[in-house]
């Protein structure tokens, strides 16, 4: 029983129609309009992991996840001309992932970040963190940059720290139009990768709730 439970979960999980229904529930942001940024005052960037040692370039390196985020902010620091705010810790240890990003942002895009934050471990802590920068800057109106799946709780930490968030979310698993072989049931890795992205982003939108009943 208990392997045919874990084999029809396993399936379940790694089948573009659960990530597409799972990605609509979480997904609420849309793309953002370019005339919404108008009001911004910066943009921030948040880490989403990095390679501690990419041994061909001999040093660390945003991963996958980061590098795709900052190919976001990087397009929308060139239309708006704000200042970046780059925002990630150490929570595996080794140096600050706002610094890998940095690096990134100026080798790869030819950006400067304005800012770096240093210190959080988790999506909290970069609100709190990022506040804290912001504030000191008299900068309270910010676009956010941060894959689709993670904008709902990230806007929802950022907020709730007093600042004004423009949402501008990436990479969308709810937007995916590739074609479906048998109406999206036959199993791929590539969603067995994005619906744990999901469940994680699910278990931290119910642990919020948690949060704030409590508060």
């Amino acid at each position: 029983v208990l392997v045919l439970a874990g084999l029809g979960i396993s399936y379940v999980f790694s089948i573009p129609l659960t990530v597409n229904l799972m990605a609509k529930g979480i997904e609420i942001y849309p793309p953002v309009r370019m005339d919404r940024l108008e009001k911004a005052q910066a943009i921030v960037i948040l880490g989403g992991g990095h390679r501690g040692r990419a041994v061909e370039y001999g040093q660390a390196m945003p991963n996958e996840v980061t590098l795709e985020r900052l190919s976001y902010g990087a397009v929308l620091a060139r239309r708006t001309h704000l200042p970046v705010l780059v925002s990630g810790g150490a929570p595996e240890g080794g140096g600050p992932e706002s610094e890998v990003m940095a690096r990134a942002l100026d080798d790869l895009f030819n950006l400067k970040a304005a800012f770096l934050e240093t210190r959080s471990l988790d999506t909290a802590d970069n609100a709190r963190y990022c506040r804290e920068i912001l504030e000191k800057e008299g900068i309270d109106t910010v676009v956010l940059v941060t894959h689709a799946s993670h904008m709902r709780r990230a806007a929802s930490e950022f907020r709730g720290q007093g600042l004004s968030v423009i949402p501008a979310p990436t990479v969308f698993f709810s937007h995916d139009t590739r074609k479906r072989l048998f109406f999206g049931l036959v199993p791929e890795i590539r969603s067995t990768v994005r619906a744990h992205a999901l469940v994680h982003e699910a278990v931290g939108l119910f642990v919020l709730w948690l949060r704030n009943l409590g508060a």
